[in-house]
């Protein structure tokens, strides 16, 4: 008998994921719509899945894992993609070298505000460790274990967010700036909540 298909996987053979998926993402683009293509990879439970480090052998990774989102980048070009929080073999995919390898997209996003701490892909990835992963860039300005004991209370995601307003407001150039973040601290930015993909103007003036 057939396993459950995991959350969110139009099928469990690869190369069906993938056409399924670039036909959607050509259909959804033909009319203007971005496709954001999710979560890349190895996004296979819920539980624990802010946390967990999947060890997955290489052609596992490659023929099962990989082709999908292969066949939608070279035959549907989706504007956008959303990286899974878990980690493969070691560093968490908001900082893996897949990125970069499979998708082509390179590592040059200036972060201005951190994620709510209960969010963050990459807690649990010490400094030494995140050097390693990407050799190019400093982490001089990290502790070996950067990331907050506790979670981050509700009152201290509501500072920061008043923080990062009062910052972007006297930025000349802040009609410019994207803020892009997960759904919390933006619905603690504006007071709304947003869809996945979804985006608005911000107006730290407002």
């Amino acid at each position: 008998a057939a396993r459950r298909p995991a959350l969110r996987v139009l099928s469990e053979d690869p190369l069906l994921t993938g056409l399924v998926a670039a036909g959607l993402v050509r259909g959804l683009q033909a009319h203007g719509v971005g496709a954001c293509v999710k979560h890349f990879v190895a996004n296979d439970a819920e539980t624990d899945r802010m946390t967990v480090d999947n060890r997955v052998d290489e052609r596992t990774l490659h023929d099962l894992y990989l082709e999908p989102f292969r066949i939608v980048e070279e035959d549907a070009r989706p504007w956008s993609y959303m990286a899974a929080y878990n980690a493969v073999n070691g560093p968490t995919m908001t900082q893996n070298p897949l990125v970069a390898d499979v998708l082509k997209v390179p590592v040059d996003v200036e972060p201005l505000v951190r994620e709510h701490a209960k969010f963050q892909c990459d807690v649990g990835t010490v400094r030494s460790a995140l050097s390693r992963s990407w050799p190019a860039l400093r982490f001089d300005h990290l502790e070996e274990t950067w990331w907050p004991a506790l979670d981050e209370t509700e009152a201290d995601v509501l500072r920061r967010a008043h923080a990062f307003r009062q910052n972007a407001a006297a930025w000349a150039d802040w009609r410019e700036v994207a803020v892009v973040s997960h759904w919390g601290f933006l619905l603690r930015l504006t007071g709304r909540s947003f869809a996945n993909a979804e985006h608005s103007p911000f107006d730290p003036m407002v």
